[in-house]
């Protein structure tokens, strides 16, 4: 019989097994569905306490407070949960008391009685919050089916937790080993002052020495800024400008003059008519003594002296409208508490980076100034200040963005419990990296750079410690780190996806050595290693996940910063060495000592990176 007949003859049967197939068939579907626990996410982490109660996700108020930094308490009595809040004597009456067989309670957030619908209850004797409460403090609450997860933010660590209260930020400190953990390098690479850029078309100069820069269109300060008409410069307590061209004028239009000894300028920016002038301040004023911190009592004429600043110290950025050169005009002033790390500059806008170190670890906020808004420093609140999670906490990286074009509109301020060590920027991404005392790790976390905004968007770690912000590269959606393991001292490079995963690495590179120099160009990385010669690496990361070395070139000396020329030539600065052997009375070696002869410069040519080659050299 053909089997259409048959199907014919038999549609009905057919028909049926089919509905049953289906029937019996979504059944075990619903029921390992069912079968997955729940779950719930803070930031990234998840929250052990997690159960669902007529289809919502709860989690245990102190879960819930510690995730967000919050202190909170409860009271069995009255039925009241408090988070951030001061607890009250009024009873808590609900409409109903139970919630599918569980006691109803009352949540009061930040001295605010909330009705929330579903209600907080009491689970195995402790008190639960829906986890959407979240919601009520402007955070983002999703809910992932597949894998049935309630986050906060994200089910990945995309966000970074807040501080949120004084208490809280004790207990981080608290968490925090009495001596400094930051690691400060013993050696750092050197950096060029100025760089030639390509030629460029103007009618007053046809070209003109620009600021050296890791990045295309990302500018970095210096002392000497031009734009090829007029030359900015840093003095010793002021910043000149002078006209440049043509020859024959030549002249100092104005000086800037800071005379009161408490700003002392270091670097500038340029920016078309704008010129920035970053500088360290020594009497960073507070608004008013404060109070003790512990307390809720006002600022009073004669605070507890322990909780004054040790040193008040800022970091200041001075706007000034240069339209006419020879009368400099101040329009404004950014100033972030703490000691100077970097900036950057990309079109009109600024990014200024501070480190706060918190002396005898004492829960204090960190303080700006902004003089769109006052001439007051205000304290940042805390439940707006993030921490790295397992970072360092002897500091806060305080950050300043500000748009030169706009002078007035406000700057954005963040302010992150965690020292930054070295800051590398992009285009389209802020990377900070923070060196741990007691592991030889680096933990690395990436933000969104868009407008005046700084977004968090990931975090990741690799072996050992970065030399300098030359050792980091973003290139075609990864990030490039070379570190040095001390311990063990080996040098690695790893490549990075967006998510700040390690996709790829090439490990143990000249054990015994250190890393002295590091550049990468496009798909191609290269290292100076150093213990006796200098070999220089070549590295080819054309593939991220398979990064490899493909060249090296032993020679002596070595070189603390590598510049590219051009795709076929690379720059290395650094220092002549001269080996000099003991030996025994049978000739035999016994030690070596190497001695550094002077400066050395040598263009080494990579256009063969199998090959690479020390073209000219010459000794200073």
């Amino acid at each position: 019989m053909q089997f259409g007949a048959w199907a014919h003859d038999n549609a009905k049967w057919l028909l049926a097994g089919l509905v049953l197939l289906l029937i019996l068939g979504g059944f075990p579907a619903q029921t390992r569905l069912s079968s997955i626990p729940i779950q719930a996410v803070a930031f990234g982490e998840p929250l052990a306490s997690a159960i669902e109660v007529a289809g919502t996700v709860y989690v245990s108020a102190a879960d819930f407070a510690n995730c967000l930094g919050y202190s909170w308490d409860w009271d069995a009595t009255l039925g009241n949960i408090y988070l951030n809040s001061q607890p009250s004597l009024s009873p808590f009456l609900p409409e109903s008391p139970n919630y599918h067989g569980h006691r109803v309670l009352q949540v009061v957030l930040r001295d605010r009685q909330l009705t929330l619908t579903p209600p907080a209850l009491l689970y195995n004797n402790l008190p639960y919050v829906p986890l959407r409460l979240a919601s009520e403090v402007g955070l983002y609450v999703g809910w992932h089916a597949p894998s049935r997860t309630a986050y906060i933010g994200s089910r990945t660590t995309n966000q970074l937790p807040r501080i949120g209260s004084i208490a809280n930020l004790r207990k981080i400190l608290s968490q925090s080993l009495s001596y400094p953990r930051i690691i400060y390098d013993d050696f750092k690479g050197a950096k060029a002052e100025t760089a030639v850029s390509d030629s460029q078309e103007s009618s007053a100069a046809p070209t003109y020495s620009d600021t050296n820069v890791q990045v295309a269109g990302v500018d970095e300060s210096d002392i000497v800024k031009t734009d090829g008409n007029y030359i900015y410069q840093v003095r010793s307590n002021s910043v000149s400008i002078s006209r440049a061209y043509p020859i024959s004028a030549m002249a100092v239009l104005a000086t800037i003059k800071f005379t009161d000894s408490t700003f002392s300028p270091t670097e500038l920016f340029l920016s078309q008519d704008r010129l920035v002038v970053i500088g360290q301040t020594y009497d960073f004023v507070y608004p008013q003594p404060q109070p003790f911190l512990g307390s809720s009592s006002k600022p009073s004429l004669m605070p507890d002296m322990r909780h004054w600043p040790v040193q008040n110290q800022g970091v200041s950025a001075l706007v000034y409208d240069i339209s006419y050169r020879s009368a400099p005009q101040l329009l404004r002033k950014v100033e972030l508490e703490g000691s100077y790390l970097t900036a950057r500059n990309i079109d009109t806008r600024v990014v200024l980076l501070a480190n706060k170190y918190l002396y005898n670890n004492e829960p204090v906020p960190p303080y700006y100034r902004d003089t769109v808004n006052s001439d007051e420093a205000i304290a940042l609140d805390l439940s707006q200040v993030n921490y790295f999670p397992g970072g360092t906490y002897q500091s806060y990286l305080l950050t300043a963005c500000f748009d030169l074009a706009e002078t007035e509109q406000a700057a954005t301020i963040n302010a992150y419990l965690g020292a930054g060590n070295h800051v590398y920027m992009s285009e389209s991404n802020l990377y900070v990296a923070l060196a741990a005392w007691d592991s030889e790790e680096t933990a690395i976390f990436k933000f969104t750079s868009a407008g005046l905004e700084l977004n968090f968007a990931a975090k990741g770690k690799v072996p050992g410690h970065l030399l300098n912000q030359f050792s980091l590269d973003e290139y075609a959606d990864h990030l490039r780190v070379a570190t040095t393991s001390v311990r063990a001292t080996q040098n690695n490079v790893y490549v990075m996806d967006a998510g700040l995963n390690i996709v790829g690495k090439v490990e143990n590179i000249a054990p015994g050595e250190r890393i002295y120099a590091a550049r990468f160009m496009g798909n191609r990385g290269y290292l100076v290693t150093f213990l006796q010669v200098d070999p220089l690496f070549a590295l080819d990361l054309s593939d991220p996940q398979n990064p490899r070395i493909v060249g090296a070139l032993k020679i002596p000396g070595f070189s603390t910063y590598l510049h590219p020329i051009d795709e076929q030539h690379l720059l290395g600065i650094g220092r002549d060495t001269h080996i000099i052997e003991r030996k025994d009375q049978q000739g035999r070696v016994v030690s070596t000592q190497v001695l550094e002869a002077g400066i050395k410069l040598a263009i080494f040519d990579v256009g063969d990176s199998n090959r690479p080659i020390e073209k000219y050299s010459v000794i200073v």
